[in-house]
């Protein structure tokens, strides 16, 4: 929390799980694109406790920065605008009809030859402020290097609630669907996590079994036994 004119203002920064690859799937009759990644259920646990977290500290100006390792029309971005509606995302306001690439763009001299499409998932959110600017930054070394392999992001805040359009408004019905699509997803992942937590206590288990039984065949025989074995190897 810092204080700024106008009164405080909460500055929060975070960097939730990657889509690798970035999957995702278009389905009709959605507004958003459905991640497909194994991280996918991480994901969108991240952003409602981000929401959460938002909702608990009672601040009516803040700031969310970070990598949210999730498109503008994602899935994830469409749960965290409906669990967090006063965050507003200034950039398409700002800046109509710029792709604002901060991942694999092609100036960043780090991330050109990834082959990665450029993607926008960096993000500077806000409530309860107006941007003035917002502009991507791609900062460099001595010799030209990019500082970072993603672009960074510089704003001019002003006290005050940001304009909103139409666009920008998540329809209660959509939001409604958002919600169930990242259920079904988030029940998904929890029965797959819990499927190789099974596996892997079964797995430590029999590797246990199999220690003690070894140690009790070497306990169960005298240890001079083996001394024509180790002293040639300790001498």
């Amino acid at each position: 929390r810092i204080e700024a004119p106008g009164g405080s203002v909460d500055v929060l920064n975070t960097h939730t799980c990657a889509n690798y690859g970035h999957q995702y799937e278009n389905r009709p009759g959605q507004s958003w694109r459905t991640p497909l990644d194994g991280d996918a259920p991480i994901r969108l646990a991240q952003m409602l406790q981000l929401a959460r977290f938002l909702q608990n500290t009672g601040s009516e100006r803040v700031v969310v920065g970070g990598d949210l390792n999730s498109q503008p029309d994602s899935l994830e971005m469409a749960v965290l605008r409906g669990a967090a509606p006063r965050l507003r995302d200034p950039w398409p306001l700002l800046r109509p009809g710029a792709p604002g690439f901060t991942s694999n763009a092609p100036d960043n001299t780090l991330a050109a030859d990834s082959g990665d499409p450029p993607v926008r998932i960096d993000y500077l959110l806000i409530s309860g402020l107006t941007a003035h600017s917002y502009d991507l930054l791609n900062g460099s070394c001595g010799d030209g290097t990019s500082l970072s392999d993603h672009m960074g992001l510089q704003a001019e805040l002003l006290p005050g609630n940001s304009s909103v359009c139409a666009a920008d408004e998540p329809a209660a019905a959509a939001t409604a669907a958002a919600f169930q699509e990242a259920l079904k997803i988030l029940r998904q992942g929890a029965r797959s996590y819990s499927s190789w937590s099974y596996r892997l206590l079964l797995a430590s288990v029999m590797l246990a079994v199999v220690a003690l039984i070894a140690l009790g065949l070497v306990v169960a025989q005298p240890w001079w036994q083996y001394a024509p074995a180790i002293l040639p190897v300790l001498t």
